[in-house]
């Protein structure tokens, strides 16, 4: 009898080897909810049971968070999300308006996931980072956002403005273009993964690399410090469009 090997990867997760990124206490038990594919990696997200019960400790159960989550009382982005493993990350909105509770997940302190407490007016706002740019049938541009959205490009901006790297303010959920903030000197930056997650600065100026990413000058209360281009998102000009920091 030939033996089969498994198809796909673990539908587990051990709280042990849960990504460093997640902020959650790792002996009370041996598993913790692995997120469902989404629109961020795993390092860069959490699942919903995970942010409500071990982050936020709104409930001090899986049982009471999966009913809360399932009654689709939980919104990311807009959207009430039913499935308890959907992966919210950086600058996805979170909001229970029966409990009054909008948030917004931001790099702080070396942490690419943490949730500031947000106005209820800026719920349904969001800055996207631009990662990918094509064009499409009919002389049109369509553009990918660092949350996998994609969007088609017409008339509301030039295309030929918009560069990978730059951020929109978008409303959520119906992707309202607000702004366009582009990846140049004179523009806010905010470093969303490594040590130094969290840190905002302006930049100074786009410093290429041979065979790699280009690095990032940045002003950062008077000092200079960079950092590579794939790691920054763009949130204003002299002030953040919205709030990312608590």
């Amino acid at each position: 009898m030939v033996e089969l090997g498994k198809k796909g990867g673990s539908r587990a997760l051990k709280r042990l080897v849960a990504p460093k990124t997640w902020r959650v206490p790792r002996k009370i038990s041996k598993w913790i909810v692995r997120p469902s594919p989404g629109p961020h990696p795993m390092e860069l997200s959490m699942p919903l049971l995970v942010i409500l019960r071990d982050v936020l400790k709104l409930y001090s159960t899986a049982k009471e968070a999966r009913k809360v989550i399932k009654a689709g009382k939980v919104l990311v982005d807009g959207k009430p999300r039913r499935d308890h493993k959907f992966p919210v990350g950086l600058m996805d909105t979170l909001s229970i308006p029966d409990e009054e509770l909008y948030l917004r997940c931001v790099p702080y302190n070396a942490r690419p996931i943490h949730f500031i407490a947000i106005p209820k007016s800026e719920v349904n706002l969001k800055i996207c980072r631009v990662i990918r740019k094509f064009n499409v049938r009919g002389g049109r541009f369509q553009i990918t956002l660092h949350d996998g959205r994609n969007m088609l490009i017409d008339s509301i901006l030039d295309p030929n403005s918009i560069s990978i790297g730059d951020s929109l303010l978008i409303t959520v959920p119906d992707q309202e273009i607000k702004a366009h903030i582009r990846a140049e000197a004179g523009s806010l930056a905010m470093i969303f993964l490594g040590d130094r997650a969290g840190i905002k600065g302006v930049i100074r100026k786009i410093v290429p690399q041979p065979y790699s990413v280009p690095l990032v000058e940045l002003k950062v209360n008077g000092t200079t410090m960079y950092a590579r281009k794939d790691r920054i998102i763009i949130v204003g000009k002299e002030r953040p469009l919205i709030k990312v920091e608590p």
